[in-house]
């Protein structure tokens, strides 16, 4: 028990009483009291607004990504307006903070000492450990919000590319379809240059689209590079459009080669049936010798026809070539034998030729193969032959010289 405030100085010192104890310490209760309460309240803010932004990270590792461009767009939007809201709550909080420690540090102006008393230094250590607490859950936050937002972003690139894929891939693959619908076997010169045009045409129509895929895929490329999180999904969508435009390139390759050599094939029998060259015969058994491999079923079969009408024909010639040989007389004149020759090989020429020539005496032999062959002669000197070559039925002649 002490008697009077000076037997206190001996227990306590001055510095550490107030003036009413007889002290030196600069001490307001009713500060004291304003500053607490404000101390109270900030920490109160700062642990309800850790809280939130705690909760909000745990919803965003929750949040299964969308699984279409719409969905995503919205949930980003969603997410980012709420965090734009706890940042908003994170100024006002370290505004609060800030303006309390300025509060406090402020008390040292009006002291003699211009320091703090001891209260005062406490609550100033408590707000700046309160707002260094404050600082370092920001931080933690923003870091966690930068990878969840750059997933977001990335989720949104995916829906894209794989939205632009589906629509790329769509147009490919009809076109694709239009491409093997196309036929590459024409039955005339006229056919095939019709399916070559518009084979052309398809291939001009598919430019814009295989451009738009290999542009996507080229995209999607740079998004493997940026270590995007879904490389295994985006990496097998690149490769299939590369794939699908190499298809659609070498398939229309391979029909314009196969209908440039039918074109050819075709060019070829269309000669051998107008006899406009000699060299008729080898050259289309060269063509198909040479395009056997790529020609279809029914080109072959065409050519193989054209090919032993020619036979048929050459061997008709030969054979009359011979004939003409054997019935040849020993006398015959070197002019009465390119005559006969030509009416031998000519035999529209012949029987046209044979109306105008005088009843004459007619020697009669049968040639081989049916033909019968009659040999006239002027009964007066024997110099000027007349051959007249038929065969057994007016129509199997009619076959021959067409």
């Amino acid at each position: 028990m002490l008697n009077s405030l000076s037997d206190l100085h001996g227990y306590v010192d001055k510095g550490q009483l107030t003036r009413e104890l007889g002290g030196s310490l600069e001490y307001c209760h009713s500060q004291w009291i304003h500053h607490r309460t404000a101390i109270e309240n900030f920490a109160m803010t700062v642990k309800t607004t850790a809280q939130m932004l705690q909760k909000f990270g745990t919803d965003l590792a929750e949040t299964e990504l969308p699984n279409d461009v719409q969905c995503t767009k919205d949930l980003l939007t969603a997410h980012t307006d709420k965090h734009n809201n706890l940042k908003d709550e994170l100024k006002l909080a370290l505004k609060q903070g800030t303006t309390l420690l300025g509060c406090i540090k402020e008390q040292a102006a009006k002291s003699e000492n211009h320091k703090l008393n001891p209260d005062e230094m406490e609550n100033q250590t408590t707000v700046e450990r309160l707002l260094a607490q404050l600082d370092e859950t920001e931080n933690a936050f923003e870091q966690f919000w930068c990878k969840h937002h750059l997933k977001l972003e990335q989720c949104l690139q995916l829906r894209h590319f794989e939205q632009d894929f589906r629509e790329v891939k769509v147009s490919l693959d009809s076109l694709m379809d239009s491409l093997n619908s196309l036929s590459d076997t024409g039955d005339c010169v006229a056919r095939v240059e019709q399916l070559l045009k518009e084979l052309k045409t398809l291939e001009e129509k598919a430019q814009p689209t295989v451009e738009k895929a290999q542009l996507h895929a080229l995209h999607g490329d740079q998004l493997i590079q940026s270590n995007h999180y879904a490389v295994d999904s985006i990496r097998p969508k690149c490769v299939e459009l590369r794939r699908v435009c190499d298809d659609f390139s070498n398939e229309a390759k391979k029909k314009t080669d196969v209908l440039s050599k039918s074109l050819q094939i075709h060019v070829g029998i269309d000669k051998v049936n107008q006899w406009s060259e000699k060299n008729q015969l080898t050259e289309l058994r060269n063509l198909h010798n040479q395009y056997e491999v790529v020609l279809s079923e029914d080109i072959k079969t065409t050519v193989l026809k054209a090919l032993k009408r020619l036979e048929d024909v050459q061997e008709m010639f030969e054979k009359r070539h011979v004939s003409l040989k054997r019935l040849t007389p020993q006398g015959l004149q070197g002019a009465n034998n390119l005559w006969l020759a030509e009416l031998l090989i000519t035999p529209t020429v012949a029987s046209s030729q044979l109306k105008l020539i005088p009843n004459k005496k007619k020697n009669i032999r049968k040639a081989k193969g049916g033909i019968k062959i009659e040999v006239m002669h002027e009964e007066s000197q024997g110099g000027s032959t007349h051959v007249v070559v038929t065969n057994e039925t007016e129509e199997s002649l009619s076959n021959r010289r067409r």
